[in-house]
């Protein structure tokens, strides 16, 4: 992450400079800076969100795929010894 120079060391405030062609750009760039900060501002004031777009469902089903594997070795060695 670039450090860019503060007065303070621990402040709050940055300055994003944004270059672009158009001035359509721009706007279209500013409303997306816009969207971005008002979006972890309200992510971090309340933990109870979750993360969208099938990010949720995505993880858990990574997570029991994991499980499963485990679980299909562990009954394969208990048949083997049995």
């Amino acid at each position: 992450m670039p450090h860019l120079p503060t007065e303070k060391e621990d402040s709050r405030i940055a300055t994003l400079v944004i270059r672009g062609s158009t001035n359509n750009i721009m706007d279209d760039v500013e409303r997306a800076v816009d969207d971005a900060v008002n979006t972890y501002k309200s992510l971090t004031k309340d933990q109870r969100f979750l993360p969208g777009g099938g990010a949720t469902e995505i993880e858990l089903a990574k997570q029991l795929t994991s499980f499963g594997e485990v679980r299909r070795r562990e009954l394969a060695f208990w048949e083997w010894m049995g």
